[in-house]
């Protein structure tokens, strides 16, 4: 079962990393994810693009399903979903972390158009919080 604070940071997941890469079918969305990829000179910016946005939605789309489904599925395969949506939150926090350091991209194209990476790092902090509480109750079990 997951403790309260997993159901919360999960959520948290889910929502910030599914939602976004939903926006990303839209015009303006796309427009802003693309020029942050060009400005941040990110390579094959086309392959970027997708692999960004389908690695946000497939991640938040597994953290939804580990919300609503965590109980009914096999507790290996659960483990495995529960770590690899965790650390997949690295990957992707750490592109957008760069994205945000680097001057030439205007903060209009910036999530919230701010430049310092709250939301970022609270993914970040958010799969470190989930990390560690699901190994401290794996060892007590």
């Amino acid at each position: 079962m997951m403790k309260t604070i997993e159901k919360i940071t999960t959520a948290f997941i889910a929502l910030f990393l599914f939602l976004p890469g939903l926006e990303k079918f839209t015009d303006k969305f796309s427009y802003n994810f693309a020029t942050q990829i060009k400005m941040a000179q990110l390579p094959f910016p086309k392959l970027s693009f997708v692999v960004g946005q389908t690695s946000e939605l497939v991640v938040g789309f597994l953290a939804i399903i580990l919300l609503f489904f965590y109980n009914k599925l096999k507790p290996e395969i659960r483990q495995r979903l529960f770590y690899f949506v965790n650390i997949m939150v690295f990957p992707i926090m750490l592109v957008a972390l760069y994205v945000h350091a680097v001057p030439e991209v205007p903060t209009e194209v910036l999530p919230f158009e701010f430049r310092p990476p709250i939301l970022a790092l609270l993914l970040i902090l958010s799969a470190s919080i989930n990390l560690k509480v699901h190994n401290r109750n794996e060892v007590k079990a």
